[in-house]
């Protein structure tokens, strides 16, 4: 009885539609290079006006911030030039679903510098977090900097120089094996390189990151893969609607490629649910307004019907002739209550 009605809640469409989000799965970590600069995030960001990109290394938390005044592909490619001339090719770029990053111009000169675009599932920034993380970082230094009218390389600097938590290692020492020289009093002792060749600050970073899987993973659910032809929901991005489709392929870090009314998107896991509701009939070249999701109304009548079957037709909609109102309107009748006693104020008070 239990696997029936299952069955006949994952097969109702209404029931499907309008399901809550799933829980987070397990978290599963970026593989974090040993050598610097190997594997970079990069991501755009927007600050008063201005647009921003920034590249964060995955393995010493470096991160270099341009100022973009265009955030178009051949923008993007000198900036990555320009990085890459001065700390190296890195082998794999971690970007959003962006055009820019999708572009075939992109592609070809990634081709041309030998490095792989690993591009991130849409409506899931989580899988490109160490980007995400350093914009945040960048943003808050960014406005307490304009706050109290202070050079913000500076705040970078002092960034890139103070040690981390868990590493006991500042993105600078993992990057250059040196400390950078700032504007506060320091030994010169401590600017002479330090190669960690032991790789202690690795290793620290390694056990932080188990730490912090454990304690992520403890209110998640691993959910089970689908396959090729499987009947999924797709969850509408920022809402809690959902709508059906089919599994056209898998991808990796556990995302899919699903067609949707004729169209195909690229989802995490976590915004595909299987049901047992048929794909959508896949639509016209150009769909009609009426066709899309609407809100429901109570007013079920003969107008609003009248005015859907205009609306769809193409053919405009005459609006209603206003009638005269009458110079003298009767009394309108007064609302309805429960019954009550009449309130009377004490004596003292009818001086006041």
């Amino acid at each position: 009885m239990n696997q029936h009605v299952t069955d006949l809640v994952k097969g109702c469409s209404i029931c499907a539609a309008v399901q809550p989000s799933q829980q987070h799965k397990p978290l599963l970590p970026h593989e974090i290079p040993k050598t610097p600069w190997t594997k970079v995030g990069m991501d755009f960001f927007e600050f008063r006006g201005r647009h921003y990109l920034i590249m964060t290394d995955y393995s010493t938390n470096w991160f270099e911030v341009s100022d973009m005044s265009r955030i178009m592909t051949h923008a993007l490619i000198d900036q990555c030039r320009f990085q890459f001339g001065r700390h190296g090719v890195p082998l794999t770029v971690v970007a959003d679903s962006g055009t820019q990053f999708r572009s075939a111009e992109f592609t070809r000169f990634a081709r041309e510098w030998n490095f792989e675009v690993v591009v991130s599932s849409p409506h899931y920034h989580q899988s490109n977090g160490k980007a995400e993380n350093g914009v945040k970082t960048v943003k808050l230094m960014l406005q307490k900097c304009y706050l109290d009218n202070k050079d913000p390389m500076l705040a970078i600097l002092e960034w890139r120089n103070t040690p981390s938590e868990q590493t006991g290692f500042s993105p600078a020492q993992r990057m250059f094996a040196r400390r950078c020289r700032t504007p506060l009093p320091v030994s010169q002792e401590l600017l002479l390189p330090e190669v960690d060749r032991e790789g202690r600050a690795y290793d620290k970073h390694q056990q932080a990151r188990k730490i912090q899987a454990a304690h992520y993973n403890r209110a998640t659910k691993p959910l089970p893969p689908l396959t090729t032809g499987n009947q999924v929901a797709l969850q509408v991005p920022g809402s809690t609607s959902w709508v059906p489709g089919t599994v056209v392929r898998s991808l990796l870090h556990r995302a899919y490629e699903v067609e949707s009314g004729g169209w195909r998107y690229k989802r995490n896991r976590r915004h595909l649910r299987p049901t047992l509701v048929p794909p959508a009939t896949p639509p016209a070249s150009r769909r009609p307004s009426c066709l899309r999701p609407r809100r429901l109304s109570f007013d079920t009548g003969s107008m609003g019907e009248a005015i859907d079957q205009h609306h769809c037709s193409g053919e405009p909609v005459a609006s209603p002739q206003t009638k005269s109102v009458p110079q003298y309107l009767p009394p309108p009748t007064p609302p309805l209550r429960r019954s009550s006693r009449k309130s009377k104020p004490p004596e003292r008070y009818t001086a006041y």
